[in-house]
């Protein structure tokens, strides 16, 4: 019966451990939840972007994107306690690859503590949208990998796109 017990416990451990890890999060910066594969925002709306630690650890990671017109990084930072120790670097800026990728690298390491982070979104950064287009964001771990992504949809709000179809109503009353 024990040795049953305890090959049960380890394997309960195994499956824990296998799905740890971490996932991009979008969010208002406080509430945050999983984009899933894609996500739409009008054009001028924020979201902020982050990364979720669900076991708990200290790690170094950054979120990639090709860089366009389409949107921009605001430069608005948050790292967040718990899971971050309050001690950790945060957040740095890097454009790369000639110039056509913006990272934002993530350290919430601090080697000079004791304090364990706990499970919870580490940190975030504010994302605007800008014009209508399709831009993709990346978690990456180590570069040249790609842990999870999704794809940022960016669309015209709701009240232009009403004066656009009423502009076109009346351009076509006048034509006729």
């Amino acid at each position: 019966m024990k040795k049953s017990l305890i090959i049960l416990i380890i394997l309960f451990l195994c499956v824990s451990f296998a799905d740890a890890g971490l996932t991009l999060v979008v969010g208002d910066g406080v509430n945050f939840t999983d984009p899933g594969d894609e996500l739409t925002i009008s054009i001028n709306d924020k979201i902020w972007v982050g990364i979720y630690d669900d076991i708990g650890e200290m790690y170094y990671a950054f979120i990639s994107n090709l860089k366009s017109d389409i949107g921009e990084w605001t430069g608005d930072t948050a790292v967040f306690s718990p899971p971050v120790v309050s001690t950790s670097p945060g957040w740095d800026y890097t454009l790369g690859g000639g110039g056509g990728v913006e990272y934002w690298h993530l350290d919430t390491r601090d080697y000079q503590t004791q304090e364990i982070p706990l499970p919870g979104v580490g940190g975030a950064v504010e994302y605007k949208g800008l014009l209508e287009g399709d831009v993709m964001i990346f978690l990456n771990l180590t570069p040249g990998s790609v842990d999870d992504d999704f794809t940022l949809h960016i669309i015209p709000e709701p009240a232009t796109i009403l004066l656009l179809g009423l502009g076109a109503l009346l351009l076509r009353k006048k034509v006729h």
